[in-house]
C-alpha cells in the first residue's frame, strides 16, 4: 500500500511547486539527512519542500516518537510551511492513513490470527507484510537520490546529478527569529557570552544497543582534545542527553545534556550557531550537515555515507582489528576490504574496531585549529580521496549494501543514497592521522588491542 501511496506522491512531486516528504521522525540524524536531501531538491527543482509528520501520538504498538519536533519546523524560501492550512491538512491525512495501515500491519502480523485462517481455510497461503514502511511513513523517500521509476542502479544517473555542485550550492534553513532570540538568551545563561565562539562536541554512547555499539566512544579520551580547543579561546558544549557519562569539570565547557537548559530547541540553536560541530557518526552530523556547518569527525567507523562535506573538513576513522589476520590494518589496506569493513549491522566475526587514542584525536584537533583558511591537501590526502572514491565504487558495483535492504527496491535507495557521496564530498582524512597509520609499516601498537576468540 506504502508502494502505491509513494508512487502517487511521486507523481504529485513531479508536477507541483510543492515537494511532499515524511522524513524519518524517530531518529535524528535520519530524520535530518532526508531533510537535508528535501531541500537539495527543492532548490534543484526550485521548489518549497512540505515536511510531513504524524500531527498526534498513537498509542501502544502504534506510538511513533518524534526525535526532535523543531526540526521539523525550520524555515526557509524553500520550504512551505506545515504549520499553514494545507500543512496542517496533509499532517491530518497522514496520520488518518498511517494509523489505519498500522493497525491492519499489526493485526496481519498476529501469528495467532493466521493460525486462525489457516483453522478455517487451510490452503490459504498467509505472507505477513514486512515493509518496514507499516512502522514509520517515508512519504518521498525513493525520490530524494533517484529518478522516479527507475530500478536499476547507474553510475551515469548518478553524475547526471552533479552532487558535489549541489553541495556547494545548498542553502542552510534557519529557526524561527522568536525561537532564535529565546535561545540565544538561553546561550547567555548557560554562560557563553555572545561575542565568544563555541564548538559543539557529540560523542556517541548508548551502551544498550549492542547491534549499534561498534559506533559509540569513551568522552574519556577526549579531554585532551577539548583542551585545545579552550585553549585558543573556544568553548566546548558537549550535547546529547542525561544518560551520557558526565564530563569532568573544566574551564570553559559546558556539558549541556545535564543542565537545566536542555531542550530541542536549544539542541538546534547550539548546532546551527556553532563554529564547527566536532563528532562521531551519529545523528546530531547530519543536523550539522542540515545547517552547513564545518566538522570535525574523530572516531567514525565508515568512510561512505557519513563523510564530511565540505573542503577542509577533517576526519579520523576507527583502527579497524582483523580477526583472521590477528592485526591491525592499515587505512591503505582498509580501503582494498569488504563493505562491511566500515559497517556491519551487529557483531562482525572478522573485524573489531578500536578507538582512536586522546593523543589522536588531540593532534587532529590542533591540525584543524591550525589550518590556513585555504586549505590546500596533501599527496598522501589526495590519494587517500581518490581510494576512497574507487572503493565505494567497487562495492556498489558487486550489488552493496545487500545485507541492509529489506526489499529489492531498498537496495537501489540505498545504492544511490550512498553513491550521492561517493565522487562529490570535499572532505579529507587528517594529515597526521594517515602518515602514521598509512602503510603497515608506520602501524603501531594500540592500547586496548582486542584478543582473537
Amino acid at each position: 500500500m506504502y508502494r502505491f501511496i509513494n508512487q502517487a506522491v511521486d507523481r504529485f512531486n513531479n508536477k507541483s511547486s510543492i515537494l511532499i516528504e515524511s522524513p524519518l521522525i524517530p531518529n535524528i540524524g535520519n530524520c535530518a539527512e532526508e531533510m537535508f536531501f528535501g531541500l537539495l531538491k527543492a532548490q534543484r527543482e526550485r521548489k518549497r519542500v512540505l515536511f510531513l509528520f504524524l500531527l498526534h501520538p498513537l498509542f501502544w504498538k502504534f506510538t511513533v516518537p518524534v526525535a526532535n519536533r523543531e526540526l521539523l519546523h525550520v524555515e526557509s524560501k524553500h520550504v512551505a510551511s506545515n504549520s499553514s492550512w494545507y500543512g496542517l491538512l496533509s499532517g491530518m491525512l497522514l496520520t488518518v492513513t498511517y494509523s489505519l495501515m498500522r493497525v491492519v500491519y499489526v493485526v496481519w502480523r498476529s501469528v495467532n490470527l493466521r493460525r486462525m485462517i489457516r483453522l478455517i481455510r487451510p490452503k490459504i497461503q498467509i505472507i505477513a507484510p514486512t515493509d518496514d514502511n507499516y512502522r514509520v511513513p517515508a512519504i518521498g523517500r525513493s525520490a530524494l537520490w533517484q529518478p522516479e521509476g527507475v530500478v536499476n542502479f547507474s553510475w551515469e544517473i548518478v553524475e547526471d546529478y552533479k552532487w558535489r555542485e549541489q553541495f556547494k550550492r545548498y542553502q542552510p534553513p534557519s529557526i524561527n527569529k522568536n525561537k532564535y532570540r529565546f535561545a540565544e538568551n538561553l546561550r547567555v545563561a548557560m554562560g557563553i557570552p555572545i561575542d565568544e565562539w563555541f564548538v559543539c562536541l557529540h560523542v556517541r554512547e548508548t551502551k544498550n544497543l549492542k547491534d549499534s555499539a561498534y559506533r559509540d566512544a569513551a568522552i574519556q579520551n577526549y579531554v585532551e582534545g577539548i583542551k585545545a580547543i579552550t585553549n585558543t579561546g573556544g568553548w566546548v558544549v558537549r550535547i546529547g542527553d542525561a544518560s551520557m557519562t558526565p564530563l569532568p569539570q573544566m574551564d570553559r565547557v559546558i556539558d549541556y545534556p545535564h543542565t537545566r537548559y536542555k531542550s530541542e530547541l536549544s539542541d538546534l540553536y547550539l548546532i546551527s550557531q556553532c563554529r564547527f560541530f566536532f563528532g562521531t557518526t551519529s545523528g546530531p552530523l547530519d543536523v550539522a550537515t542540515l545547517f552547513n556547518k564545518p566538522m570535525l569527525l574523530v572516531n567514525t567507523n565508515e568512510w561512505s555515507a557519513g563523510f564530511p562535506l565540505k573542503k577542509g573538513d577533517l576526519t579520523i576513522i576507527k583502527h579497524t582489528f582483523s580477526r583472521s589476520r590477528n592485526r591491525f590494518l592499515s587505512v591503505n589496506e582498509a580501503l582494498e576490504e569488504p563493505f562491511t569493513c566500515q559497517v556491519f549491522g551487529g557483531d562482525s566475526k572478522e573485524y573489531v574496531k578500536v578507538e582512536n587514542t586522546s593523543e589522536e584525536i588531540r593532534d587532529v584537533v590542533e591540525e584543524y585549529l591550525m589550518k590556513p583558511p585555504i586549505y590546500e591537501y596533501s599527496e598522501l590526502q589526495k590519494i587517500f580521496n581518490a581510494k576512497r572514491t574507487r572503493q565505494i565504487h567497487r562495492w556498489l558495483d558487486e550489488g552493496e549494501p545487500f545485507w541492509h535492504a529489506a526489499a529489492p527496491e531498498d537496495l537501489i535507495i540505498e545504492q544511490y543514497r550512498i553513491a550521492s557521496r561517493a565522487d562529490s564530498v570535499a572532505g579529507t582524512m587528517g594529515q597526521r592521522y594517515l602518515e602514521d597509520n598509512w602503510d603497515i609499516d608506520h602501524l603501531k601498537e594500540y592500547p586496548n588491542k582486542p584478543l582473537v576468540v
